[in-house]
């Protein structure tokens, strides 16, 4: 089983998620305002934190359920809700997790209303994701594509802490990068994200009535036709359900949800997370069974190991999603793809036809350099065992795969 990734929701309702597991001594309530866990509570598994089923749980019972005002929610048209704490200039250009994290620190120092102390509280003290690992400790890793990506997303923080401290107009001292790089964490490997449904029911309601008397007041005040109102009133309605039908979709909101993102992840579970418009609140069903006194999980979507580690610090043994990325020549042709264990080539750049040998031939060429790279130890102890776990997996998916090109090729 695994621990805890970045998740992708939709209205509709599938998700996938994520999990770190963080050591903890005795485990603090589930209990949140606006949240409402189903027999659930926190517990330890072998020192490290996770979540109990307190009675049986089936498939399609509801776990957690999280009011809107519970969250903590980016959502494509907010303005900056703490221009005590950094400028609006960096909150429109900043992504959206950098948003977060600035929700999380301006909570933090007092600069919003402390709607979420409880929550604040459980999150882990530090965190320690390869985004803060040396060079040299990312070549454990052996694995050029993903350590690029650790590489580029280190330079990008960086850019951001700068950006942030130049607008940074809250009490004194400011949030150090440390900091800074730990709210990024915390967002990054516990964020919901799915498509924007626009506002609330509630908000859609008193927009109508607004509109209702308006018209009817306008209809009176300036002797307009009724008609002439009626027709306003009606494009007013097919734009907003334009914008549900065709606009949300390229929109998205991104969230922290208290209560769920305790739960740990396995890629061998099923679950759901939708966002309930006329209720304005989130909740979390499962599609596995619990017995009373086992960890509940949940799963992070469709996650290798790659995002896994980078995002969330963890690898997942025996992850049913693992793929290898593979820069592969046969002849005159290159590609450059994913290889998964039954020895499937997904294609992502490149010219011309790659056949199995060539396959075999660069599996085993980067099989060599992860066992290889298994005689470095430099680097901190927990960083050195992490990159272990992920070569391994690295390897059994490269084993596998060799076993299936070679069984399709005799």
């Amino acid at each position: 089983m695994g621990r805890r990734a970045a998740r992708s929701i939709t209205t509709s309702g599938t998700i996938g998620s994520s999990a770190i597991t963080e050591p903890s001594t005795s485990p603090p309530s589930l209990s949140y305002p606006g949240v409402k866990a189903n027999g659930l509570q926190l517990a330890d598994f072998e020192g490290l934190r996770g979540v109990q089923a307190t009675q049986p749980i089936q498939s399609g019972d509801t776990l957690v359920n999280v009011l809107g005002p519970a969250a903590i929610r980016v959502l494509p048209e907010d303005s900056c809700p703490c221009t005590n704490f950094v400028r609006p200039d960096f909150w429109k250009q900043a992504p959206w997790y950098a948003k977060a994290g600035v929700l999380l620190l301006a909570e933090r120092s007092g600069q919003l209303p402390a709607t979420h102390t409880a929550y604040l509280r459980l999150l882990p003290e530090s965190l320690d994701t390869p985004v803060l690992w040396t060079d040299s400790e990312l070549d454990l890793l052996a694995h050029p594509p993903v350590q690029e990506k650790i590489k580029q997303q280190r330079r990008e923080w960086a850019d951001l802490y700068t950006a942030f401290s130049e607008a940074y107009c809250g009490p004194s001292p400011a949030p150090d990068k440390q900091t800074f790089l730990w709210a990024l964490q915390c967002v990054r490997s516990r964020a919901f994200s799915g498509p924007h449904p626009g506002p609330p029911i509630q908000q859609r309601l008193a927009s109508g009535a607004v509109l209702c008397t308006l018209g009817a007041a306008y209809v009176i005040w300036a002797h307009v036709p009724l008609e002439s109102a009626l027709n306003a009133a009606i494009a007013a309605a097919l734009f907003n359900l334009l914008y549900d039908v065709l606009l949300s979709g390229r929109r998205r909101w991104y969230a922290l949800l208290p209560g769920v993102d305790s739960i740990n992840h396995s890629s061998h579970v099923e679950s759901d997370v939708a966002y309930r418009v006329f209720g304005d609140s989130f909740e979390l069903t499962t599609g596995s069974s619990f017995q009373p006194g086992e960890q509940v999980f949940i799963s992070y979507g469709l996650q290798s190991n790659d995002t896994l580690l980078q995002y969330y610090g963890f690898v997942e043994q025996d992850n049913r999603h693992e793929r290898v990325q593979l820069d592969v020549a046969d002849g005159e042709s290159r590609a450059q793809g994913l290889l998964g264990p039954d020895g499937s080539f997904q294609r992502v750049s490149g010219s011309g036809e790659v056949g199995r040998q060539a396959l075999v031939q660069a599996g085993e060429a980067l099989k060599a350099q992860l066992l290889l790279a298994g005689k470095q130890k430099s680097g901190s102890a927990e960083r050195v065992a992490l990159a272990a776990e992920y070569r391994a997996e690295k390897i059994r998916c490269l084993e596998l795969a060799i076993a299936a090109l070679n069984r399709g090729s005799q």
